[in-house]
């Protein structure tokens, strides 16, 4: 007997992981002299965050993932793979740098450059499984059970009222669509207070949000 469809709601262009500082990844900043630090952050551009980035580039710096900010979040993060702090981090600086949000085109980058030395599949798996793992109840503040918070399944509502549907029992193909049509945002940098350089023990650092949002789509599909 089928359990009855309860499904979870949300908008096309609805954030499927909201900004927090619990979502701020922790940078070391190497070869950059303390001397850069207030002219870098100085900059208020209307893309300020990418021109700071390009200018710690620009004069030596080179970030290198230190930790995420909220420990709990780490300790979720770990529960899909040890290593997935690490792969955002990665993401998170071809963003910022780059203002390259497609989370399909962020993990081919990943992927391309392998920085865990791992097969062709690796990367677009874990980061399928963090979306869908967000989509059904990971909250990076809040300790995660592993289990799934969201009954029968997910119903997306598109602005031209469409409506794509997935019951979780079909975790594949919902994957696929969350990994497709999916993107990263940039948040408020002064409300999570990210993206200025500062000094913590001799070592420079910076913080980079990270922020998921579903994008517009063409047309969907329904399962």
């Amino acid at each position: 007997m089928f359990e009855p469809f309860e499904p979870y709601k949300v908008y096309e262009k609805s954030p499927l992981l909201n900004a927090s500082k619990a979502t701020n990844f922790i940078y070391t900043v190497e070869n950059l002299a303390d001397s850069h630090i207030t002219a870098i952050n100085n900059i208020s551009t209307r893309n300020k965050i990418l021109d700071r980035m390009q200018a710690i580039q620009q004069n030596g710096g080179k970030l290198t993932f230190a930790n995420t900010e909220n420990a709990t979040f780490t300790n979720n993060l770990a529960m899909i793979d040890s290593h997935m702090p690490l792969i955002i981090s990665e993401m998170l600086t071809i963003y910022y740098t780059e203002n390259l949000a497609d989370l399909a085109e962020l993990t081919a980058r990943i992927t391309a450059k392998n920085p865990l030395n791992r097969n062709a599949n690796f990367y677009r798996h874990k980061i399928k499984e963090l979306l869908c793992a967000v989509a059904l109840g990971l909250k990076p503040s809040a300790d995660w059970s592993g289990l799934d918070d969201v009954l029968g399944g997910y119903i997306i509502v598109k602005k031209n009222g469409d409506i794509v549907a997935y019951h979780i029992y079909n975790r594949d193909a919902f994957k696929e669509y969350l990994l497709a049509n999916t993107k990263l945002e940039r948040a408020s940098t002064s409300r999570h207070n990210f993206a200025k350089l500062y000094v913590d023990n001799g070592k420079i650092n910076i913080k980079l949000n990270l922020q998921i949002r579903f994008k517009s789509t063409k047309k969907g599909a329904e399962y």
